[in-house]
């Protein structure tokens, strides 16, 4: 008898990290399993009627199809990356796998679902309403080291009680592309980098060219700025308009998002340790607390608690991967792992407490 169980998994990291050729090696590996490459349980546990491993597995087609096929082919065929994630996608699979008690083939239903990284740099939009998601963009970013040299004119800007909305917006928008342009995590709102039809910048564009064709928002007439509590009476009219602002983008493109991310039962974070590394700390600690931030707004809660009783799905289980290992010397290849964790140790330790240490 076959015992179905149904998840949904999560693929997640910041941009580039390298999910779309994980989760089409994975699917690979699912279709066409061979235990010694991809080990589920141990060699002895074999089903009753003798088979080991995944089996009699199905894939059903569905809205936001992960295109596998084209991407396996480009990666095996024609030796080319596949193309950059510009909106969640999904893949819909079944299988039996053995290994459970009694020696029973176990029926698994899942929904692997692919989110662009460019889309987690609105993390701290989700729980926070315009005033403290400005605090946040202000004072615990923009003014860091590793943000305030490219947006000193945003930040004096705001000291000024003349200045208009649209300078506001542009100066913002400045800063936006020189962050954007250092290949450090994108400021938010992520439409600046990754629009709603899915379009990303020019790889030729400059910062000037930025600022001219990318929104700080939904569209031209819908662009916001962040303008911290302590400074909004001095701009009072452009606050009012970038709260409006703020909030449509909110609720239009940023909670279908998180929503999504927040109905996975499990979640796999991919955390490009190599490229932090070569480019240097300011890369490395801004991906730190970024990658913080998106995890706790995938709310992640321990199965059984007061909060998993009201959700039929909610993150239980993370796992961590160190992808690009092709990069690294085969003698400090166990090194990778112990670079990550120090990377995330305080995030690992609170999931450890939250969600029990083996499901992290």
């Amino acid at each position: 008898m076959v015992w179905p169980i149904h998840r949904n998994i999560g693929i997640i990291g910041l941009a580039g990290t390298g999910k779309t050729c994980f989760l089409t090696a994975l699917i690979n590996h699912l279709r066409y399993h061979r235990p010694h490459k991809l080990p589920l349980t141990s060699p002895n546990a074999r089903a009753a009627d003798g088979s080991y491993g995944i089996c009699n597995f199905t894939h059903a087609a569905s809205a936001c199809e992960f295109p596998y096929d084209q991407y396996r082919s480009k990666l095996g065929k024609d030796h080319t990356w596949p193309e950059k994630s510009s909106d969640i996608a999904r893949y819909d699979c079944a299988f039996e796998r053995s290994g459970f008690p009694f020696h029973r083939r176990h029926g698994v239903s899942l929904s692997l679902r692919d989110f662009p990284g460019e889309r987690f740099s609105d993390a701290v939009i989700i729980d926070h309403d315009y005033d403290a998601w400005s605090e946040h963009i202000v004072n615990s970013i923009l003014r860091t080291d590793t943000y305030e040299p490219l947006a000193r004119e945003f930040l004096a800007l705001l000291e000024q009680p003349d200045a208009a909305e649209a300078e506001l917006v542009t100066a913002y928008k400045t800063a936006m592309a020189r962050v954007y342009l250092a290949y450090l995590p994108p400021l938010s709102p992520s439409a600046f980098v990754l629009d709603r039809q899915g379009r990303q910048p020019a790889p030729e564009a400059d910062a000037a060219t930025l600022v001219c064709t990318r929104f700080s928002g939904l569209d031209a007439e819908r662009e916001f700025a962040p303008i911290p509590p302590r400074l909004q009476a001095r701009h009072a009219a452009a606050c009012a308009r970038f709260r409006a602002a703020y909030a449509s983008y909110r609720k239009e493109l940023v909670v279908p998002q998180f929503a999504l991310l927040r109905e996975c039962d499990a979640l796999v974070v991919l955390v490009d340790v190599i490229g932090a590394l070569m480019t240097g700390p300011h890369r490395y600690n801004a991906d730190r607390k970024l990658l913080e931030t998106v995890i706790r707004a995938a709310r992640p809660c321990r199965k059984g608690s007061m909060r998993s009783f009201f959700s039929w799905h909610a993150v239980r289980r993370v796992a961590f991967v160190a992808p690009k290992l092709d990069l690294v010397c085969g003698a400090d290849a166990d090194a990778l792992k112990d670079m990550l964790e120090a990377m995330l140790c305080d995030l690992i330790k609170d999931l450890r407490y939250t969600l029990d240490a083996g499901n992290v």
